[in-house]
């Protein structure tokens, strides 16, 4: 097999793990030869240099002191609540971190690559959901690729496609667990793209951000104004009158679009209102078998209240075990998810990662800024920080490719390549 086509066949791969949907995703035997297949990759291909072994074998060590002297000092949990974080470490940051060791400065490409190629696809299926409906939520059961879920009766994915019939008839999920989530993937795919081509829209730019608006995700939609704005805070430096109206003029946009700022009124609302009844509403839930879903302020509240100083380190990957001992409640707020089960100390890194690796591809502090900003956003509406596409951001500074694209790709002259993973 030639080496691009491996390199397109991994990141799908990659991209189906990471969207939490699909057998391949939900099968611990899937994954773990998915993990075994990256791995023999690595080794045919010579990836795991001396550096890449220091650089994993760094991280792990790191990783495991962490979570050691916090569940000895501060958490006090049972030994499977230790044992869920090291499988944490080998399952989702030893598959991140290994893609991205053997793709190196090709990741960005090949994931914007097959994101597009995913986007096109959804489009041909988001169409027939729209006309087949009931029809075409029964002919993708029919294929008995759907995972086994709680929620089995609506909830229908042919690995290329999900579709939740009765909750989003009229969104398009894409291949990933709901449309919020699909949103998340696009905006990223759209922010690596926009790196590569420097800040300049292509054929992929227009297919990811139509796929944005048919996600009819608040979430997407405001982290797709920031990045529009960044492009256009990118390309003029200048501080005038046009940028400073522009500022006020997103924020009263976003705050009259219905599905946007009525959307987020009414969904703090909503949230208060049932963390003020949270005792009656779990009888019910508990009643009809089923988890009551808080959303994304209640999930902020809710996990504050519950874990209060202990954030600061987390509890553990396993921290639901914990909480629902109270309510059984299910949590939709990607970053306090994140916090609850590596802290605000793991938060921070992370997050410090990632400006790292937006810092190489931005000339302007005032755009890393943005791009935080941005995942902050996607974070906030889903639980995609504890996902291989963002915990690859952890690995990705220690590797310089996009000028390198950019340069094959857009001026096609003689230069040397270097596969170091060092800087």
């Amino acid at each position: 097999m030639k080496r691009s086509r491996l390199n397109y066949l991994l990141t799908f791969l990659f991209l189906l793990l990471a969207a939490k949907s699909n057998i391949l995703s939900s099968s611990n035997l899937l994954w773990f030869v998915t993990l075994l297949s990256f791995f023999f990759v690595a080794l045919k291909y010579n990836a795991l240099t001396k550096k890449e072994l220091r650089i994993f074998g760094g991280f792990s060590i790191a990783f495991f002191a962490y979570i050691l002297i916090r569940n000895v000092l501060f958490n006090s949990l049972p030994m499977p609540f230790l044992v869920s974080d090291v499988l944490f470490l080998f399952k989702f940051l030893f598959l991140s971190f290994l893609f991205v060791a053997i793709l190196k400065h090709e990741t960005s490409q090949n994931i914007v690559k097959v994101m597009t190629d995913l986007t096109l696809v959804s489009f041909l299926f988001f169409a027939f959901q729209l006309i087949g409906g009931g029809a075409f939520f029964n002919f993708i059961k029919m294929l008995h690729l759907t995972p086994q879920e709680p929620y089995s009766e609506i909830f229908a994915n042919c690995l290329v496609f999900t579709y939740t019939k009765e909750l989003h008839d009229y969104r398009n999920s894409g291949f990933v667990w709901e449309p919020g989530g699909f949103g998340c993937f696009l905006i990223i795919s759209l922010m690596l793209n926009l790196f590569i081509n420097k800040f300049t829209f292509d054929r992929s730019s227009i297919i990811l951000i139509i796929g944005v608006i048919t996600t009819v995700s608040t979430t997407a939609y405001l982290a797709l104004l920031i990045l529009l704005f960044m492009v256009y805070r990118y390309k003029h430096r200048k501080v005038n009158f046009g940028v400073i109206l522009m500022i006020p003029l997103l924020v009263l946009i976003m705050i009259k679009t219905p599905f946007i700022g009525e959307k987020i009124v009414s969904l703090y609302s909503s949230d208060m209102d049932n963390l003020e009844n949270i005792e009656h509403l779990s009888h019910y839930y508990d009643d009809i078998e089923m988890q009551m879903r808080l959303n994304r302020f209640a999930s902020i509240a809710y996990i504050y209240n519950m874990f209060k100083h202990k954030l600061i380190f987390g509890v553990s990957n396993m921290y639901d075990e914990v909480m629902n001992k109270v309510y059984n409640v299910n949590i939709s707020n990607g970053i306090m998810d994140f916090m609850a089960k590596y802290g605000l100390v793991g938060f921070v890194y992370l997050m410090s990662c990632y400006a790292k690796f937006c810092k190489k591809n931005v000339k302007y502090f005032e755009c890393v800024v943005y791009c935080v900003l941005v995942m902050i956003v996607l974070g906030f509406g889903s639980p995609i920080l504890t996902t291989p596409i963002a915990l690859m951001f952890l690995f990705l500074p220690y590797y310089k490719f996009p000028e390198l694209i950019y340069v094959l790709v857009k001026k096609p002259v003689q230069v040397n390549i270097e596969y170091s993973s060092a800087n």
